[in-house]
């Protein structure tokens, strides 16, 4: 930043503070502090602590000077938006694998549903020749006793 220029009679020239103070910076709010009770520092945890201050400062200020000279914004955009863009084909494969399986499974259950009323069907034919072989049986049975009756009666009437 320029320093404020001078006029020859020491003072600051009106369009130069003009400048300084539309740049100056301004105070941070304080930070509210509840519950935090005094921790008495030694001479390393203060420099530790100053040296992570620094540090963090220091990258801020890189970052900044980087965002306005545009070296990384762009790039890192740029970046972003292609793993955001490879995120949603993933995500899109995955979608329609998902249906293609669920397809396939509808599928399969459908056959086995099928079976399932195939067998059943095949369980009452079964069922329902089994008990009309009985019902024959026992109807043929009865007749052939019934003849065998007549034929006694039959014979016995022919004696007497």
């Amino acid at each position: 930043m320029q320093s404020p220029k001078k006029s020859t009679n020491n003072q600051i020239d009106p369009i130069a503070d003009e400048n300084i103070q539309q740049f100056k910076g301004h105070p941070t709010p304080s930070k509210v502090q509840s519950n935090k009770i005094p921790v008495k520092l030694n001479a390393a945890a203060v420099l530790k602590e100053s040296h992570l201050y620094k540090k963090q400062e220091d990258d801020v200020r890189r970052r900044l000077n980087a965002y306005e000279s545009g070296e990384k914004h762009a790039h890192e955009f740029e970046q972003w938006q292609e793993t955001m863009l490879k995120q949603d084909a993933e995500q899109e494969l995955l979608a329609i694998e998902r249906k293609r399986l669920e397809g396939k499974i509808c599928y399969e259950e459908a056959i086995l549903a099928k079976q399932r009323v195939v067998d059943e069907n095949r369980q009452i034919v079964d069922e329902i020749k089994r008990e009309t072989r009985e019902t024959l049986a026992k109807h043929v049975n009865e007749k052939l006793r019934e003849e065998q009756r007549m034929k006694y009666l039959n014979f016995v009437s022919f004696f007497d």
